[in-house]
């Protein structure tokens, strides 16, 4: 199972937990200071994510589920090993959960670039399942392996059931585009 995986609006909500700028601030710095990723992942986000990979993983076996980053944070090379390095430390069950990044081609024809860059994906690599984890719906060419987060709210406890459901429906169900 491939989960492919948006970080801004999932991971990383909009209210962040703060409840201040200056709260915000202190609690970038110390996220920074630990993980060294530039922009605070708050556990609220974090934890229920983590959360539900480790009992897929405890249902299916170790290398059971990754991820690919289909975010703009893949622009980075440093960051997916940063934000293994961080999951891991927060307590994932894989210290290499995230193996690889969609590409950054732009299709000006369709103005669908996640989606066809994550069909691209899936072309190339033919995982034997996906699903789309994101808190955009415009971009997206097939609307039923995404499950969308709240983008004010993030990826959050009440979606642990719920995205742990989708992703054992997508189970081992591989490519679904014809060309």
């Amino acid at each position: 199972m491939i989960i492919f995986l948006d970080i801004d609006g999932v991971l990383n909500g909009g209210k962040n937990g703060c409840n201040s700028i200056s709260e915000y601030i202190e609690k970038k710095e110390k996220f920074y200071a630990e993980y060294g990723i530039r922009q605070f992942l708050p556990d609220e986000n974090v934890m229920p994510f983590i959360y539900v990979v480790n009992e897929y993983i405890s249902r299916y076996g170790k290398n059971s589920v990754k991820a690919v980053l289909s975010s703009t944070w893949r622009y980075s090379k440093e960051n997916i090993s940063l934000l293994n390095n961080m999951l891991h430390k927060k307590g994932l069950n894989d210290c290499n959960f995230i193996i690889d990044k969609t590409d950054r081609m732009h299709d000006f024809r369709t103005k669908k670039d996640r989606g066809n860059q994550i069909k691209r994906w899936v072309k190339k690599n033919k995982p034997n399942g996906f699903v789309i984890l994101d808190d955009e719906t415009k971009s997206m060419i097939h609307h039923s392996r995404l499950y969308n987060t709240n983008p004010l709210s993030g990826f959050s406890r009440f979606d642990t059931f719920l995205f742990l459901h989708h992703i054992e429906y997508w189970k081992d169900k591989g490519e679904i585009w014809d060309s």
